[in-house]
């Protein structure tokens, strides 16, 4: 659950978010003010139907559960792309890679029909959560950011990311609609 109202409490524009593959088709479950939502998806038709409330609670000082949706596995002097969508009914998109050895990095997010941030993080503390600083004694875990507004293109540069795991986060930061992306990733050794 993502604290949008940043107040360490759950309000009508919090909520949670779970992807599942059902066959052919992608269901989404979002608790919002209380209710669950759940939303399948079949190439460009969508059906919602309503469920029991469920309660959920995370702790409040992160911003959300690292997801592990997209693992990559090692990314060493390679490049890798992309293409999917971020919506108000799935605002995250996480990328999950290591690298082995020092390694310059670049992302780059295009195509946006809306705007979409970008964010490079690494969950120094292993709790499974991204914090973001706000709480004492917390480190920020966000190592790089884009957050252009509109649908400019977002780039990510760092000169050396050492061994270890990291995680690409696409999001969407608005409460409408939704963005096609383009995400486009490059490693080549550090000097």
């Amino acid at each position: 659950m993502f604290d949008f109202g940043n107040n360490a409490s759950t309000s009508a524009l919090d909520r949670a978010n779970v992807w599942t593959n059902a066959g052919s088709s992608l269901q989404a479950q979002t608790e919002n003010a209380g209710a669950l939502q759940t939303e399948s998806f079949s190439g460009l038709q969508g059906r919602s139907s309503s469920l029991a409330p469920s309660a959920t609670s995370l702790p409040t000082n992160h911003n959300g559960a690292i997801e592990q949706e997209n693992l990559l596995g090692a990314l060493n002097n390679t490049s890798r792309s992309f293409t999917n969508i971020v919506a108000r009914t799935d605002p995250r998109d996480f990328f999950t890679f290591r690298v082995d050895s020092p390694q310059k990095f670049n992302a780059t997010l295009s195509g946006l029909s809306a705007d979409a941030d970008l964010f490079l993080i690494r969950d120094f503390n292993n709790n499974g959560f991204w914090d973001n600083g706000r709480t004492a004694g917390v480190e920020d875990e966000t190592i790089r950011l884009s957050t252009r507004s509109g649908i400019a293109s977002e780039t990510i540069s760092a000169d050396t990311l050492i061994p270890g795991t990291y995680h690409l986060v696409v999001q969407y930061p608005l409460l409408s609609g939704s963005t096609l992306y383009n995400l486009h990733l490059n490693t080549t050794p550090a000097d």
